[in-house]
Order: structure tokens, then C-alpha cells, then sequence
């Protein structure tokens, strides 16, 4: 039976795929066989992980007290700091090391209590008094209705989703360049917001293009400009197991309004036109620094209805059955 030991567990907050106290108690129980977590006993173990010093990376330290430092039976003077790329590998190895010198304790006892033990027929000294608290140094039943039953090692990467999906909320802002949503190409500005749970997103984006300009061919000329809004509902998928590079593809609604500037020597002439489009965009993200991200995006749209902006019954303008659009953003995500 192992030695009764008293768990501290502590993870830094931004840690979110850290697993959770009970998680990692589990995993070592699930090693050796059997619970050996009980409060107030007097061999501790202080388990701690926190953000290593190269972004993308953990540091876990754990260190037992109550014993000697310099006690032979554990293997590494009693306390041992892993790095690793992830916390997931952090708390596996720092479950792997507390199983090890629990182990080592538990023979080490064993053979202690061998060497100890009255010869056959003489009654045990009794044990000695302690100021410990209550139930301290009390033996430990065994029972096998208390054994817990085997559990497997923590999942590696895909093992996050024993936790709920994290909500997660963005801003963004950025230039956009376009082609064929008004006359030739253009550019312009969006901005807008996005609301996550896990994979999924929805998010809401103003768009406000330039005018760019169109001539007859009679050599009638006007400008069209667009102002619009698109909603998005997103999958995103995150590569490596920092979730630093974000890849992601989203449909798109988009309402607009056209607005044509004709060009008069006389009297410039305006009109105004809604058009409803419809169309897909694909992108990737990367953070840069803590919650900023960089984005690009390229997105393809497609008018219900197709304009026609006349001048003097020229036809200067027909709107074109698909419309092009590149974006690049900065992103600050509220976690």
C-alpha cells in the first residue's frame, strides 16, 4: 500500500488545456492502483504549472515535503521541474515522476517494515505517540471497494474535449481590396466582431468600398461605390498544439448597397441600388503577441440580382455574376 499523501495542484490561469486537479489525481491513481491522495497527511506533494519561458511552452514542478530532502528513497532529492511543448505532456510527465517516487516510497517502506518487524510469536511494540493531528500517521485500510478502477493516461492533443469549449470573443479592423463587387477593382475598410464556442463562430462585418469608375461605350462615365454588411458562421481548425496558426472557412450573406455617381459637365446624377450576395471565404490567423492575431481572408460573391446602372440610356455598368474580395485584419480576441 502506498503512503498517504496530501495534494496540492495549482496551473496558471492562462493554461486553459490544463487537466483540472481531480483529472490529474486520477491519472496518478490510474498508475499506481490506487488513491493515494488523503487530506491532512503528513507526506505532501506541491504539483505546480505555469507558462514556460518560450511562448508556446509549460514548465510543472513538483516537490514533496514532510520527508527529508536527502531521503535515498526518492530518486530525484524530492522535488523535479519538466518542460515541455504543451501542459497536457507537462502533467503526464509530472504524473510519471510522482508515480516513480511514490512507488520507491512504498518499497522502501515495505522493506523497513520487514527488517522491523518482531521475530514470531512476540507481540509488535506499540507504535509511538505523535503530536500529529488526528488520523495523520494512521495506517491506511486497504479494501478493494475503495480501489479505483484503472483509468486510461490523459488524452494527448485530442483529449481537450473532455473540457466544455471555451467561449471566446474578437474584435477586428483592416483594408480590403476588390474586384468586380463595383466597377474593376477597388479598395476599402471593414471592421466588425465575432463570437466563438470551440470550432464555431459567428461574426458580423462592415465593408465600405471606394468608388472606382466605368465609361460606355458612347463614353458616358460614372463611379459606383459600395457600403454592406456580411455575416459569417465559421469552422475553425487549429494546427499544432499551441493554437498559435488558425485555419478557417466560413459562409457568407451579404447585404450591400450600390450607390452609381454619374458624370455630368452639367449636374452629377446619383442612384442608389440593394443587392443581396451570397458566397464562401477562406482564411487562416496567427498570434503575433498574446491576444492579437493577423488575418487574411479571400472570399468569393455572388449577386441574387444582378444591377444595371444606366446614364442617358448608356448602360455604364452591369453588375458581374460573381465578385472577388482579399482581407487583411488585426484581430484582439477577449478570452
Amino acid at each position: 500500500m502506498p503512503p498517504a499523501i496530501g495534494l496540492h495542484y495549482e496551473v496558471a490561469p492562462s493554461l486553459a488545456t490544463c487537466p483540472s486537479a481531480q483529472e490529474f489525481a486520477a491519472e496518478v491513481a490510474g498508475m499506481i492502483g490506487v488513491h493515494p491522495f488523503r487530506e491532512g497527511a503528513s507526506l505532501r506533494v506541491s504539483v505546480a504549472i505555469r507558462e514556460g519561458a518560450r511562448r508556446g511552452t509549460a514548465e510543472g514542478r513538483v516537490a514533496f515535503s514532510g520527508v527529508s530532502a536527502d531521503d535515498p528513497d526518492l530518486p530525484w532529492g524530492g522535488e523535479q521541474t519538466i518542460r515541455a511543448s504543451d501542459c497536457m505532456e507537462v502533467a503526464r510527465t509530472l504524473a510519471l515522476v510522482m508515480t516513480v517516487a511514490v512507488e520507491r516510497l512504498r518499497s522502501a517502506r515495505a522493506a523497513h517494515m520487514r527488517e522491523t518487524a518482531p521475530p514470531v510469536g512476540q507481540p509488535p511494540a506499540p507504535p509511538p505517540e505523535s503530536d500529529a493531528p488526528d488520523g495523520a500517521n494512521a495506517p491506511i485500510r486497504t479494501d478493494e471497494r475503495e480501489r479505483p478502477a484503472r483509468r486510461p493516461p490523459m488524452a494527448a492533443a485530442g483529449g481537450r474535449s473532455r473540457r466544455p469549449p471555451a467561449l471566446h470573443v474578437s474584435s477586428f479592423a483592416g483594408v480590403v481590396v476588390a474586384a468586380d463587387i463595383t466597377p474593376g477593382a477597388t479598395a476599402g475598410t471593414s471592421f466588425g466582431a465575432r463570437v466563438g464556442l470551440g470550432a464555431l463562430s459567428v461574426g458580423v462585418e462592415g465593408l465600405m468600398l471606394a468608388p472606382s469608375s466605368s465609361v460606355s461605350s458612347s463614353g458616358v462615365g460614372g463611379s459606383v461605390s459600395s457600403t454592406g454588411l456580411e455575416i459569417t458562421t465559421c469552422w475553425h481548425l487549429a494546427i499544432g498544439r499551441s493554437e498559435r496558426l488558425d485555419v478557417h472557412t466560413c459562409p457568407v450573406i451579404a447585404p450591400l448597397l450600390l450607390r452609381g455617381v454619374g458624370h455630368s459637365p452639367a449636374l452629377p446624377r446619383a442612384g442608389d441600388a440593394a443587392s443581396l450576395a451570397l458566397g464562401g471565404r477562406i482564411g487562416g490567423s496567427v498570434e503575433v503577441l498574446g491576444p492579437i492575431r493577423l488575418a487574411v481572408e479571400l472570399e468569393a460573391l455572388a449577386p441574387l440580382t444582378r444591377h444595371v446602372f444606366v446614364i442617358d440610356d448608356q448602360n455604364v455598368w452591369v453588375q458581374p455574376a460573381l465578385g472577388f474580395a482579399a482581407h487583411g485584419n488585426v484581430a484582439v480576441r477577449f478570452r
